[in-house]
């Protein structure tokens, strides 16, 4: 009889064992969401910049606070940025606020180094065993600004690439590859302008896709505003600003979004470019520890089941699962 401590449902613990089974495959493409910030905590209808990262909430109600939004009803992410902007008559402000949160250094979680560290336990025990290109690269999706995930991948040592996408200059409305050994950046950043036939992603080395971009400490050139999503999605077709491998990863694989909402329809609007016919192709899931009934519908309308729990239960199990299965050989 298995006596080991019961931290998850039943259900949870069935969930668990599917979504190792892809990750063993390769076939698994984590998105991480704001929310993510709520690892092991609730959320603070006080919060201000500090210690701790923002959920979703968190940011919005903050920036409501900071610009003096007039309206009691909460707006989401995308509006309270582009309120922003109208109101001070361009986005410095919004972008020092937004800066002054996110350039900063934070503490990585264990779910953030968990994902770190999938790709060394993969390629040490010899998966994905099928030796196809696509599979054997290690992909994590991330609508969030901060660098947190990429710190959490440099401290584990790993040869990784980050593809980001820029709203500003001359490179507006492409993304831009940065390759790292560890904390060192490779050479420059290079952007994809002929995603067709870009090769410097033909490694196997982890990648991390930032659908907004991220916040930098002296350049800011992400998306936040309705201005900066219209621009991103209805002059551009995201997956011809991919290069191949790319998108045929994220359309073949299982998605499995960590602390996302489809409320957000920026991100509805990122997915619908990705999964064709407005759901994805494949099982797919959402974790949060405590979805609403709106995001329930959300998601169950986009053919994607949600699991409810706290994400540090969640990591646990994951991690638990996954160490299993690499030591039966699974």
């Amino acid at each position: 009889m298995d006596e080991r401590p019961s931290r998850v449902s039943v259900a949870l613990d069935a969930h668990s064992r599917q979504v190792i089974r892809y990750l063993l495959e390769g076939t698994l493409v984590p998105f991480l969401g704001l929310d993510v910030n709520l690892y092991d905590r609730e959320i603070n209808e006080d919060w201000k910049p500090g210690e701790i990262l923002p959920s979703n909430r968190e940011l919005v109600k903050y920036l409501m606070k900071v610009f003096e939004y007039p309206v009691s009803h909460e707006p989401d992410l995308v509006f309270i940025s582009q309120y922003a902007v109208v109101k001070k008559k361009g986005p410095a402000e919004l972008y020092q606020e937004l800066k002054d949160i996110f350039s900063r250094r934070y503490d990585p979680t264990p779910l953030h180094d968990l994902l770190a560290t999938i790709p060394i336990l993969l390629r040490d025990h010899g998966y994905p065993t099928i030796k196809d290109p696509q599979r054997q690269c290690f992909l994590v999706v991330t609508t969030n600004y901060d660098k947190v995930l990429e710190d959490a991948f440099a401290e584990k040592a790993w040869n990784y690439n980050v593809v980001s996408y820029v709203t500003n200059g001359q490179q507006s409305g492409r993304f831009q590859h940065s390759k790292y050994a560890g904390k060192q950046l490779v050479g420059h950043p290079r952007v994809i302008e002929d995603p067709l036939n870009y090769q410097e992603l033909a490694d196997q080395d982890p990648i991390i896709l930032k659908l907004p971009g991220t916040v930098e400490t002296y350049e800011q050139r992400f998306a936040i505003t309705e201005d900066h999503y219209c621009d991103y999605l209805t002059f551009q077709n995201l997956s011809g600003l991919l290069p191949p491998r790319l998108k045929g990863k994220l359309k073949a694989s299982h998605h499995l979004f960590l602390g996302s909402s489809l409320r957000n329809w920026s991100l509805r609007a990122l997915l619908y470019r990705v999964w064709e016919k407005r759901q994805p192709d494949t099982a797919s899931w959402a974790v949060h520890p405590d979805p609403q009934q709106i995001d329930e519908e959300f998601w169950k309308a986009s053919n994607v089941e949600i699991i409810n729990a706290r994400f540090e239960d969640y990591t646990a199990e994951l991690a638990e699962r996954l160490r299993d299965a690499l030591r039966s050989g699974e």
